[in-house]
């Protein structure tokens, strides 16, 4: 339920589990076809990727049954496809404004935390010192990575870590630089949004120990917003608190449920985010 409380139910049949099952999807999604979403998909994907009509002996033993004679890979991660689900996205060969760069391999470590390849600005891509210059600034070496692309407007997502701002006031030419190479991504508008889950007062709380925050002044055409979030302590607390209400709820009435439910603070987080 919405209110994360359980509903169990007993059925004495499988007709008529299967029958109300039926009733439920056609009532909660009237109009809207099903069969389109990932989840019923699956079975289908998986079998275009294993070749599950076309299997050897060999390439069986790495795979375990699903649904009958289709079979999926025992390592789960290795379905998803990197270039596959970018050029879903439209970053494909006809886009010119990404690039992809090795965050790891044998020889070297760009970000040991990234995906082995992540996609940053064409323009920036052939400067490699330019690179490991903002990833160093970065918390972790998490410098901004490609996420989300989205072609019809050639609007971007992106991801990264806290700049190493510190007590010093410290500063990264070529992580502006990057930043600002990512705005240009989008010949539409050059204006970058940089959205901090944390409190503005914790982010620059955080200048004690090493980390900090983008100053507008600093990065061209930026612009700075926070989440309001005090930290992953208090997110572990909240959840939590929900978690152990929900799995209690069978223990009290209903007002105290619901009582709980909202001294736990998760909706008042989720609700911060979603403003």
């Amino acid at each position: 339920m919405k209110d994360y409380r359980i509903v169990n139910l007993t059925i004495d049949s499988l007709t008529k589990g299967m029958q109300l099952f039926k009733n439920i999807k056609e009532l909660s999604f009237p109009g809207v076809l099903l069969d389109s979403a990932y989840c019923y998909k699956f079975p289908k994907i998986f079998k275009e990727h294993c070749r599950a009509q076309h299997l050897i002996e060999e390439e069986k033993e790495q795979l375990v049954e699903f649904s009958g004679k289709q079979y999926v890979p025992r390592n789960g991660w290795n379905v998803y496809e990197f270039k596959a689900e970018f050029a879903r996205q439209g970053v494909d060969k006809t886009c010119s404004v990404f690039d992809t760069v090795t965050c790891w391999n044998t020889k070297d470590t760009l970000c040991a935390s990234y995906p082995q390849r992540v996609y940053i600005p064409h323009s920036i891509k052939a400067n490699k010192y330019l690179v490991v210059k903002c990833s160093n600034f970065r918390c972790k070496n998490r410098f901004p990575a490609l996420t989300f692309y989205y072609k019809a407007k050639k609007s971007s997502l992106w991801r990264a870590a806290q700049i190493a701002q510190g007590l010093m006031n410290n500063s990264c030419d070529e992580d502006e630089q990057f930043l600002q190479a990512i705005g240009e991504t989008n010949p539409e508008g050059s204006e970058i949004f940089i959205f901090d889950a944390r409190t503005q007062i914790n982010a620059y709380a955080n200048r004690a120990t090493g980390g900090g925050l983008e100053k507008e002044s600093n990065y061209l055409n930026c612009k700075v917003m926070f989440g309001h979030i005090h930290g992953i302590n208090t997110v572990n607390t909240s959840y939590k608190t929900l978690k152990k209400t929900c799995m209690d709820f069978s223990k009290l009435v209903s007002s105290k449920f619901t009582a709980k439910i909202d001294s736990s603070g998760w909706y008042h987080l989720v609700r911060k985010q979603i403003k």
